[in-house]
């Protein structure tokens, strides 16, 4: 694990910030994976969602899954009939969704219902 500052940071010296590009360094491939992306994937905007070094949480996420997904997708987008109120239950985004983006529309796993569309 020694020296492995240096493959996203550079030089050992450098204390300067890096950005989420330095990603793809390792995790080549990320960005079109999938038939529907998630637009932070897309775009590369990794260190909105995950945290480099360490993370209390799965996967290297800043919080717990539903405070990084509502930091952009305000709760009352989601359709509560399909969604329930984080006080009424423990279910994950991630339960439901890819974070990174899927085969299927919304995200969704192969083995989730698509949601209907929206009246209006």
């Amino acid at each position: 694990v020694a020296d492995q500052c240096v493959d996203c940071h550079g030089s050992r010296f450098s204390q300067e910030p890096v950005s989420s590009d330095v990603c793809a360094k390792c995790h080549e491939g990320v960005r079109d994976q999938f038939k529907f992306m998630h637009g932070p994937v897309i775009v590369g905007a990794c260190l909105w969602c995950h945290v480099p070094h360490e993370s209390a949480y799965p996967h290297l996420l800043k919080h717990e899954t539903r405070t990084v997904c509502t930091q952009c997708h305000e709760p009352t987008m989601l359709a509560s009939t399909r969604v329930p109120e984080p006080a009424d239950t423990e279910i994950s985004c991630l339960d439901c969704h890819s974070g990174h983006g899927s085969a299927e529309r919304y995200m969704l796993h192969a083995s989730t219902e698509t949601p209907a569309k929206p009246e209006g």
